[in-house]
């Protein structure tokens, strides 16, 4: 069986579609524009796929998310240790 990009988009885009509820109500949450955002860090297995990449590209008035994994910025230890009260 041969599954072409346009295809497997028609079969999922109703869960492409579902991505969007939750990007626009963390922006509706931190009381910003897609304008405001600096940069979006896609991470996960879905990201790969063109059609998320296109609608977070849609969703932040044309500017392109970001893919790439910047290691001085995330430590794999977890968040920051904070000092005993």
């Amino acid at each position: 069986m041969t599954l072409t990009r346009a295809k497997f988009e028609s079969l999922t885009a109703d869960l492409t579609e579902r991505c969007r509820g939750p990007f626009l109500a963390a922006l509706k949450d931190a009381n910003l524009t897609p304008q405001q955002i600096d940069e979006v860090v896609l991470v996960g297995g879905s990201t790969r796929m063109p059609v998320i990449q296109q609608l977070v590209k849609n969703l932040l008035a044309e500017r392109k998310p970001t893919r790439e994994s910047i290691r001085t910025r995330w430590s794999p230890s977890g968040p920051p240790s904070r000092p005993e009260c």
